[in-house]
């Protein structure tokens, strides 16, 4: 058993699984990043540019309904241990 079947499925609404430590982009929009965590159904994006825009306690996450967002791919590959 994969030690991440527990985990709920994340889908856009043309059936793009999305995951945890996928690479997204958001759709007419110059907002690339990487799902940190799911808020609900909406994926929370660490902005690649949050440094530009950051004030304060702000943590340079943006949260997107799937709809919203297109893949890129995915960096994050497990250990072999």
């Amino acid at each position: 058993m994969d030690t991440l079947d527990f985990l709920p499925e994340h889908r856009g609404p043309d059936g793009t699984v999305f995951d945890l430590g996928d690479r997204v982009k958001v759709v007419d929009q110059d907002i690339c990043g990487e799902i940190l965590r799911w808020d609900g159904s909406k994926a929370v994006v660490l902005d690649d540019d949050a440094a530009e825009w950051m004030e304060g306690d702000d943590d340079g996450t943006l949260v997107y309904p799937l709809r919203d967002l297109v893949l890129l791919g995915n960096w994050y590959l497990p250990s072999a241990s």
